[in-house]
């Protein structure tokens, strides 16, 4: 037993292996079990008798009922067993399950040499930890047996191994505990940061719609060939690389809406090539064949950039004195891929609709350090690294395992130590035509539908308004998701809802299931420069409403709009 009284993790089989006189009773005061040596020790003893018809407790005093044994635990207990004149148990009573049974483990409390005949015990009839063992050492040198010595001696050996197997188990468990805690102090880490990082991209994105929306109004003001218009066109260029910036963000902090679509991933190579560059270093060789017309593939474009970016990183801290690094795009028949042996991984996943027989392989490969057997069995698990402390949070490469397999492909990696790494990242050709070929849809008038807009960001809901009526619409525009309610509940219903996400008090989302009590399947439209909602992440919101992330083109909107409400025409 423990000091602090607290049964030790042992199934009932095991207590009674090494308590043969323990029982256990419940609320009742029944005996519910006995152990192996009560059915011939004390034959009147029985499951279902009450436990004072056989035992009286002398020690502690004050025990009369369920709740003072309860609450007695870990107090030394003597019971006097009516049945045997002159014999009594020592031991401890354990609670078992929540207030419902308790448990003793104990054995014969023998004080004189002569006890052990007349009650006709031996040494296996006591617990292998009672305190009396020393004194039973002490008799068996006047009335024990060689045979009794060799028992009681392969007993305390038995013991022994049995504590030592519970040792080691526990040091076991206590190294996993320490992994773990640092496992979810790391997490904590990425967690925090990546808070931090959808923070500012939500608030830098509504900087940029701002600069995007009115950029793009002024243009359509000034006449082709305009030097002022051409300024402008510059300025909405820059603005798009810094959304491409903040959208980084947003992957990392996981806080982006997943919009899987046909691209190219050459082209999405090559763009995140000139982002990577300046992070290689000049020491390492990197290099990009990849050529044009491949075709595409069915996934979020940031998550492609995710997988780059984790793959190429890892392969520059791999070579920490330079070396060679190379990325490549080819395609390959499905049928022709290589069976994974014993020296890769393999990552499969259910692929997307309209998928052709072959793959866009993406291979990055790198002359660096390697990885042994073990290593490789392991790198695609959440927080394993191989790097220093503070240097890897183990989450890259198993963030590269899940989208692969979110965009229906497969990653094998060949590694040995000193020979570099080879990661073979396979994608189902898309046999839809790329969507950047696709010319862009002209916005036409509406005829004056009724919009409500609720943003609280000031300048952004400046801009929509002008938009949304230089549309054709009838906007009314307010700033507090509260007073938009209030608008909703006394107005005639609307005839499109247009809403942020993420405002103070009430998020879009609550805002328009509130709305939809009085104006059932209203069109509705979210949009937002991030969102954590579980619902716009995993895109479960409701056929007639759509999100689209800021910052977006007018005429997006302005299209978007226009195709809801055909739709429910």
């Amino acid at each position: 037993m423990r000091q602090d009284g607290k049964a030790p993790a042992l199934t009932r089989t095991e207590f009674a292996e090494l308590f043969p006189f323990c029982f256990e009773i419940d609320r009742d005061l029944r005996l519910i079990a006995l152990g192996p040596r009560w059915s011939s020790f004390a034959p009147a003893t029985r499951v279902g008798d009450d436990f004072r018809l056989h035992f009286a407790i002398d020690r502690p005093l004050g025990c009369l009922d369920f709740d003072s044994l309860w609450a007695r635990e870990g107090d030394l207990f003597i019971l006097r067993v009516l049945a045997k004149e002159n014999l009594t148990l020592r031991g401890q009573m354990v609670r078992v399950g929540d207030h419902e049974q308790m448990l003793f483990v104990g054995g014969p409390w023998i004080v004189r040499t002569e006890d052990l005949s007349m009650h006709s015990i031996g040494f296996e009839d006591f617990p292998p930890h009672d305190p009396r063992g020393d004194l039973l050492i002490l008799l068996q040198t006047r009335d024990a047996t060689l045979a009794d010595l060799r028992l009681l001696a392969g007993r305390l050996r038995d013991t022994a191994k049995r504590l030592d197997e519970r040792n080691r188990q526990l040091e076991e468990q206590l190294v996993v505990r320490e992994q773990l805690e640092g496992q979810l102090r790391q997490s904590q880490k990425v967690e925090a940061v990546g808070r931090l990082a959808g923070g500012v991209a939500h608030d830098f994105n509504n900087i940029l719609m701002a600069i995007s929306g009115y950029a793009s109004l002024a243009s359509t003001r000034l006449p082709e060939g305009d030097q002022v218009r051409n300024w402008i066109d510059q300025i909405r260029s820059a603005a798009d690389r810094a959304t491409g910036l903040t959208q980084q963000l947003l992957a990392f902090s996981r806080q982006k809406v997943i919009q899987p679509a046909a691209i190219d991933p050459v082209l999405e190579v090559k763009t995140i090539e000139r982002i990577l560059r300046p992070l290689i270093g000049e020491s390492i060789r990197f290099t990009v064949q990849a050529s044009e017309g491949l075709g595409t593939v069915w996934m979020d474009p940031t998550s492609l950039h995710q997988i780059m970016m984790n793959l190429v990183i890892n392969a520059r801290d791999a070579m920490p004195r330079g070396g060679e690094l190379s990325v490549r795009v080819y395609e390959t028949p499905r049928e022709a891929r290589r069976e994974v042996g014993s020296s890769s991984e393999v990552a499969n996943g259910g692929a997307p609709p309209q998928v052709s027989s072959s793959w866009l392989t993406i291979e990055v490969s790198d002359n660096g350090t390697g990885m042994d057997e073990k290593t490789k069995a392991n790198i695609f698990d959440p927080f394993f690294t191989t790097k220093d402390v503070g240097k890897g949070s183990g989450l890259g490469l198993s963030t590269v395992y899940g989208l692969v397999q979110q965009g229906g492909g497969e990653i094998e990696v060949e590694s040995e130590p000193g020979k570099g790494a080879r990661f073979l990242i396979r994608l189902p050709k898309f046999v839809a035509p790329s969507p950047r070929a696709v010319n862009p849809q002209v916005a036409q008038l509406a005829t004056g539908q009724r919009v409500l807009l609720v943003e609280d960001e000031d300048m952004v809901r400046r801009l929509v308004e002008q938009v949304l009526t230089r549309g054709g619409y009838k906007v009314t525009a307010v700033g507090d998701p509260r007073e938009a309610l209030a608008i909703a509940a006394a107005a005639p219903p609307f005839d499109l809802l247009v809403s942020d996400v993420v405002m103070s008090g009430c998020n879009g989302l609550e805002m328009a299931r509130t709305i939809e009590k009085t104006a059932p399947r209203i069109p509705t439209i979210f949009m937002s420069g991030y969102t954590d909602d579980p619902a716009l992440r995993a895109g479960t919101i409701l056929p007639h409403q759509r999100y689209i992330a800021k910052p977006f083109a007018p005429d997006a909107l302005l299209n978007l709009a226009r195709a809801l409400l055909q739709r429910r025409a």
